[in-house]
């Protein structure tokens, strides 16, 4: 029965253990909740800085649309007349009812101080066709008639020139705005990311909450079971008393123990191997937490395992009050009594390998106990009635009892190795799922990344969307030919214009599209066979297999131009 009761006191003792270590695991787990927090708080603030950049894309383009608003009114254009006449187009066009005199479009003329030769004769030719100052013109007749700074132009067609432009801007507008919807579409989606990392670590904390709950109320069982073997050791005590008949078995228990000394140095060197792999589980903070999770499930059972504890030594009270008041049934209350107290020490053993506690028994108290039992059992065992013969048989079950706590050892420390093999195997897993987590993070900061670079590309192009209105206020002349539009490659357009300045007769050439210099957006013609002296075509905008007329070069004062700034002048 002292190996019982030693066998508890050690299992209690082992429990306490399991505590501080248990304490311990929840410090490191707190550690790795506070490292995630941190990560967390760096991933909240790249999302705050992805949002204060989608901010200023929204802000550059609202100012891209404003711009275009400016440009749709006919803000930023660098002719004046032309403004002015653009201005006249957007307010007063759809009227037609509208009217001017004669004296209000010679005035407009005067103003543009335009001394062109064949202007000179148009305002002439437009001013005889009127009776006489009360005479009106009608906004068809202007659109018709009026001729602007440089030869043979209509308004209409600077007006057409920047309505196309102003479509062209307002679908790269579009586009800022589709690219944008985008991006939030990715912040959106990093927010998610953010939010599963606080689930993560909301779900550590309630972990460890629990593991908190479950150590204390472990603590609280081991003090209970610290508190049932004291009563255990009195109980057994005073049965010791009369059983002076144990003197007779002491050769056969020496025999027995020397034995049981060879099987606990066996089990020392087993646990010294035992010892070092808990060690590596010690320092393995996933171990510890599949550990503490065990004890969770096992909860019920150690619940029970308690109770009945409590019952059998409520029990054994009765028993022993019997046993003191009724001589007659002593023998039948005693074999019960030895029955429960088996009961007993495998509910501790029991108790033992579910605590998984590192050392689930220390093997040098029980040889301590056992030599103790060598040099003292003689001097505890008072005078007894020698009839009481059937207690000397209480020796034979007390040496099974002992070997079979030997096997029990064997078992659950094969049952340690074990688990700790299945504890390896979980924390791999739960490293994988750190491994995914930091890959995510990597691939949040890319993305950040690729938003920035997008915000850089789109900050480019309209730098270049820029550029190119500017080279097409520049660029915008005045043309006669079959008229404005898109032409693909391999398309006549005819040119007319005169051979040189104040020369003869209209002459004209067939030009036929040849190529387009989208990177410059100038393009270049071939001239027909019966092309005549003059007439050379520039194209200021071009697409990949089409390009658009803005202006033909009637005469070849502009030939300079032409060769610095197109790709070439066919022949």
């Amino acid at each position: 029965m002292d190996v019982g009761i030693a066998a508890a006191q050690s299992t209690a003792t082992a429990a306490a253990a399991t505590g501080a270590a248990n304490s311990g695991l929840i410090s490191t787990l707190q550690s790795q909740v506070v490292k995630l927090e941190g990560e967390n708080a760096m991933l909240t603030s790249d999302i705050t800085e992805m949002k204060a950049e989608q901010t200023t894309i929204k802000v550059d383009a609202a100012k891209v649309a404003t711009d275009l608003k400016k440009f749709e009114i006919g803000q930023g254009i660098t002719d004046a007349g032309l403004q002015g006449q653009i201005t006249k187009l957007q307010t007063e066009k759809a009227d037609k009812e509208t009217t001017y005199t004669k004296l209000e479009v010679d005035a407009y003329f005067v103003a543009q101080t335009d001394t062109n030769t064949n202007v000179s004769n148009n305002l002439l030719q437009l001013g005889s066709s009127k009776a006489n100052n009360t005479d009106v013109y009608t906004i068809t007749e202007i659109d018709n008639k009026l001729i602007l700074k440089a030869d043979k132009t209509y308004v209409d067609t600077g007006f057409n020139i920047y309505g196309n432009q102003l479509t062209t801007l307002k679908t790269r507008a579009d586009n800022i705005e589709i690219l944008n919807s985008t991006q939030t579409s990715q912040i959106t989606a990093l927010q998610t990311k953010d939010n599963q990392f606080t689930d993560v670590i909301n779900t550590i904390l309630s972990v460890n909450s629990t593991q908190s709950t479950d150590i204390t109320g472990l603590k609280t069982r081991c003090t209970n079971i610290e508190t049932l073997n004291t009563s255990q050791s009195n109980a057994i005590t005073s049965l010791s008393t009369d059983n002076a008949n144990n003197k007779s078995n002491i050769a056969s228990l020496q025999t027995d123990n020397a034995t049981n000394k060879s099987n606990i140095a066996t089990l020392q060197t087993d646990n010294t191997a035992n010892k070092n792999s808990i060690t590596v589980l010690l320092t393995d903070n996933t171990k510890q937490n599949q550990d503490i999770l065990n004890l969770q499930t096992n909860d019920t059972n150690q619940n029970q395992v308690l109770q009945i504890h409590t019952a059998n030594f409520l029990d054994l009270g009765d028993r022993c009050k019997a046993i003191e008041d009724v001589d007659a049934t002593q023998q039948i209350i005693l074999d019960i009594h030895t029955g429960n107290f088996g009961t007993i020490n495998q509910n501790f053993t029991d108790i033992w390998g579910r605590l998984d506690t590192i050392e689930a028994v220390d093997f040098s108290n029980v040889t301590k106990r056992l030599d103790y039992l060598d040099q003292n059992v003689g001097d505890m065992m008072p005078t007894v009635d020698f009839n009481n013969k059937w207690r000397v048989n209480e020796a034979v079950p007390k040496i099974a009892a002992l070997e079979t706590d030997n096997t029990n050892n064997k078992t659950n420390l094969t049952s340690l190795t074990t688990r700790a093999n299945e504890q390896d195997q979980t924390n791999l897993t739960f490293g994988g799922k750190i491994t995914t987590l930091q890959t995510d993070n990597t691939k949040n900061k890319q993305d950040i990344f690729n938003v920035n670079t997008n915000i850089t590309n789109i900050n480019t192009t309209l730098t270049s969307y820029n550029t190119r209105i500017t080279n097409l206020e520049s660029f915008l002349f005045n043309f006669q030919t079959r008229g404005p539009g898109w032409y693909k490659i391999g398309d006549i357009v005819t040119c007319y214009g005169n051979a040189q300045i104040g020369g003869g007769g209209q002459i004209y050439a067939n030009f036929a599209v040849a190529m387009v210099d989208v990177f410059d957006y100038i393009a270049t013609v071939r001239r027909g066979a019966n092309s005549g002296g003059g007439c050379d075509v520039l194209y200021v905008e071009a697409e990949l297999t089409r390009l658009k007329i803005t202006h033909d070069f009637a005469t070849n004062a502009y030939v300079d131009w032409i060769n610095w700034h197109a790709t070439g002048r066919w022949k």
